[in-house]
């Protein structure tokens, strides 16, 4: 299924739902032929009448209050310039004001009375016709705003003041509500039969139909569709270039009814405001996603949420144990609250879209997919880029989120912090994590082989190392085949990972030599030799030693540090002596690969484990 079928789809499994025009959503699904429009504070003001059309009071709506209201594609489209185009019912003070724009208020209200004349229930008629006899009547504005701010207000070029308040006239939208004796009020927001009066007038008034090339459906055509993120629309065909040389018109691409433009623009434009169906990567890409079974995404679904899903995975103390089957026909609660069981028939849909320019949107990538395949997915992921971590005295096993990743691959180190800052490189790297994800990919390899050189610059982080280290150990520890463990490998007698063991030894030596003089967190040679000990391995394993044979003297002298020095004894001599094999091959002082960081971790973890576990002990 095409992206746009899918959002057809899943716009008709909302109205299945209820989702579609439900006051009681908090993010309403607008009926076609509507919109909607959020409130500022200051940009809309909500009229209420009497039954006669007479002003009631007028206040501003608070903000984050949404109101859905009629349109055409006219309307919808409309630029600044464009002053013939109102809005069916509620629209900027501009088109509203008979005494200050007569000729755009003209038009409003010979198009309000065609809409009243059409034959409907005579409630909807009495809601209409109580609006247009008070856009009818003179100096509304005078009106609203003397109920609104009393006598102490005044207009100058085209803006509103009071006190220390101004807003500009040409940004103010009206709404309305009739206010009934018999307590019925209705409101343009929430009146449903009105709502389904304009669908049924707009289609009263169409006439030649096409089959559509999406619903499969005879409807009007369409040329014109809606913007859905600002200006910005994803189907357009106003230049000619886009399809001439192998076109006619437009209409030779692709066949688009007007009711199946309106359900997927107005599908996509919920999943991009509704909270739990988007993620702004950047201020340009957007991530979209949800569920046949589950269109508002209830779950609260994100695949760069680590925090969510990867809890799926964890497991207890640094053994992983096998991580939940499928079996069971479950997906944890930080998957779908409520541990809601999925069917064989359940699909997931993922779309990565990008604001190219102020009036285009392009679909970066999509896919659909069944949900034990995501799932599956999700658990091939979990088990490839994680590392253990001890956080608050507790072992347990780290997951990197792609921000994470790209920070320690692309980041430069400011304020104690990995921060990125080609956002646009960004966002681009975080597509492509999440397409490789969701396909079941590894790790893209220029963010892998970015890590692998940064892992040789320790210099570069003084204050970010033991981060950068655990997010590089997470990601490269299933390289060429072969999974590294945090628990050290006695018979791994690969060079680099033999050298990186030895390193962690001259580092602990130094670093409990700083600890006895007060000195903790004193940058150790090992560090400063860090970029030419992986150049030079061989060489500046002597300058490490040499450098390093003092504070082995000086702890060999303490009593409380003689088990530790015996412990760097034994390991020390078994290291050197199966290091010792290369001394006559020509790889004896070649760089190292990045092999070397899991000698480092694991030596050193084993030299300060008390239990002096080794890879495959019971």
């Amino acid at each position: 299924m095409d992206f746009f079928s899918s959002l057809l789809g899943a716009y008709k499994q909302a109205e299945i739902n209820g989702l579609v025009d439900n006051e009681n959503e908090e993010i309403i699904l607008p009926p076609i032929f509507h919109t909607d429009m959020e409130s500022d504070g200051k940009n809309i003001i909500e009229v209420r009448l009497d039954d006669s059309g007479s002003l009631v009071a007028a206040s501003f709506l608070e903000r984050g209050e949404r109101i859905i209201f009629p349109v055409t594609m006219a309307s919808l489209n409309r630029t600044n310039s464009a002053k013939s185009t109102p809005h069916p019912l509620v629209d900027k003070l501009i088109y509203l004001d008979k005494q200050t724009y007569p000729e755009t208020t003209k038009i409003y209200l010979k198009n309000l009375k065609k809409w009243i004349e059409f034959r409907e229930k005579n409630d909807v008629k009495n809601f209409l016709q109580t609006i247009y006899n008070f856009i009818n009547s003179s100096g509304i504005d005078s009106q609203i705003f003397m109920n609104l701010f009393g006598e102490n207000y005044t207009i100058e070029n085209g803006k509103i003041k009071k006190d220390k308040l101004t807003i500009s006239l040409e940004k103010i939208f009206l709404t309305f509500k009739v206010v009934s004796k018999n307590n019925r009020d209705k409101s343009v927001t929430t009146y449903q039969e009105l709502h389904q009066s304009w669908i049924r007038y707009i289609q009263s008034l169409e006439t030649n139909k096409i089959v559509c090339n999406i619903s499969g459906e005879l409807e009007p055509e369409i040329k014109n569709h809606r913007s859905v993120k600002g200006k910005a629309k994803i189907i357009s065909a106003n230049h000619d270039r886009t399809y001439l040389g192998r076109f006619l018109k437009s209409g030779d691409i692709i066949t688009i009814g007007e009711y199946t433009s309106e359900k997927i623009h107005l599908m996509l434009k919920y999943f991009l405001t509704n909270k739990n169906s988007h993620v702004r990567l950047t201020d340009s890409e957007y991530l979209i996603n949800w569920f046949s079974e589950d269109v508002k995404n209830n779950g609260n679904f994100a695949l760069n949420d680590y925090t969510g899903w990867m809890n799926l995975f964890n497991t207890e103390n640094s053994q992983r144990k096998k991580i939940i089957t499928l079996e069971n026909k479950q997906i944890g609660e930080s998957f779908k609250k409520g541990k809601k069981s999925f069917s064989d028939s359940s699909n997931y849909y993922v779309a990565l879209l990008q604001k190219v320019s102020d009036g285009r949107m392009a679909i970066k990538y999509f896919r659909e997919m069944n949900e034990s395949q995501l799932y599956d997915n999700l658990e091939k992921w979990a088990q490839t880029y994680n590392w253990e971590l001890v956080k608050n005295n507790k072992l347990e096993i780290f997951y990197p989120s792609f921000q994470q990743i790209l920070n320690a691959a692309y980041g430069v180190e400011r304020d104690g912090k990995l921060i990125c800052d080609n956002v646009g490189m960004v966002g681009i790297q975080c597509m492509h994590l999440i397409e490789n994800l969701i396909e079941g990919r590894s790790i893209p390899g220029n963010i892998v082989q970015q890590l692998k050189l940064n892992i040789r610059n320790r210099c570069k982080y003084s204050d970010t190392w033991n981060y950068l280290c655990i997010i590089a150990l997470s990601v490269l520890r299933n390289q060429r085949g072969r999974e590294y463990s945090e628990m050290l490998e006695e018979e791994n007698n690969n060079r680099s990972y033999l050298y990186g063991r030895l390193l962690a030894i001259y580092e602990i030596l130094e670093q409990e030599k700083y600890k006895c003089d007060g000195e903790e967190g004193r940058s150790t040679n090992a560090e400063r030799y860090w970029s030419a000990y992986l150049t030079q391995p061989a060489k500046i394993m002597k300058i490490l030693h040499q450098k390093t044979l003092p504070y082995y003297q000086f702890l060999n002298t303490l009593p409380n540090k003689r088990g530790l020095i015996v412990k760097i004894d034994k390991e020390q001599e078994k290291i050197v002596n199966m290091i010792a094999k290369y001394d006559k091959s020509t790889e004896i002082n070649k760089p190292l690969d990045f092999q070397f960081l899991f000698g480092y971790y694991a030596e050193k973890k084993y030299i300060y484990t008390k239990s002096n576990k080794r890879e495959g002990d019971n």
